[in-house]
């Protein structure tokens, strides 16, 4: 996921973040230190959303304060619908791990989380906080919380060619098409990409054909690794 902070309201922002903290980080070279303003929040989102049943069941990370402090709370943001319950927690001056489940008795997160479904960790006091620290922050179940090391050796080839190309062997086809299941894996456009192109001058496609980022940003899901 990608993290970054948001206010929860226009009036109410973060008074003061560090993303590289490198002062006794729970684990690492580095975490998260910032003091949340009055009502505001730390928002973890990415812009292109996915699918979390049957891959993770919580959301996982460490926390703890320059003093105890227990106006936290865990919920969803921007589901388009009536918000889930927020789930409360408080932090102590020792790095504490906690676990929230994603589905129903927890977060009750919907299917995807993405731009409009962002989990937001939010100070429920009219006051600022105090200096809060976050490390570790990751999707995960609750068996392997605490060892949630994933070693990937997968090669993915991908060829960016129109639709009417034959496709290299050993290749995945992408033709522009929005981010989606495609054979079998989870690839694409965050909007749908309508120039690809192919030169006629290689008789392999692996070097004749392409398309034009321009803006658009394209992902890859690399599947779960026991």
């Amino acid at each position: 996921a990608v993290v970054s902070t948001q206010s929860t309201s226009t009036s109410y922002s973060i008074t003061s973040s560090n993303f590289a903290y490198t002062t006794a980080p729970y684990a690492g070279t580095a975490c998260l230190q910032i003091v949340i303003g009055s009502y505001g929040g730390l928002q973890l989102h990415r812009v292109i959303p996915f699918a979390w049943s049957g891959v993770f069941t919580t959301l996982n990370f460490y926390a703890k304060a320059s003093s105890s402090y227990s106006s936290l709370s865990v919920t969803i943001q921007n589901t388009g619908g009536t918000a889930p319950t927020p789930v409360t927690f408080s932090v102590g001056t020792s790095w504490q791990s906690y676990s929230f489940p994603l589905g129903p008795g927890g977060l009750n997160a919907p299917a995807n989380i993405g731009d409009t479904n962002q989990i937001l960790i939010k100070n429920n006091a009219g006051s600022a906080s105090p200096t809060l620290y976050f490390d570790n922050i990751q999707f995960g179940t609750p068996d392997n919380f605490n060892n949630f090391n994933v070693n990937v050796n997968i090669t993915f080839n991908v060829n960016f060619q129109p639709s009417s190309t034959t496709t290299p062997s050993g290749y995945y086809a992408d033709t522009g098409a929005a981010y989606s299941t495609q054979s079998g894996l989870q690839y694409g456009w965050l909007t749908a990409n309508s120039n690809t192109y192919k030169r006629n001058v290689n008789s392999d496609a692996r070097y004749d054909t392409g398309i034009s980022v321009g803006s658009n940003t394209w992902q890859l899901a690399v599947p779960l690794q026991q």
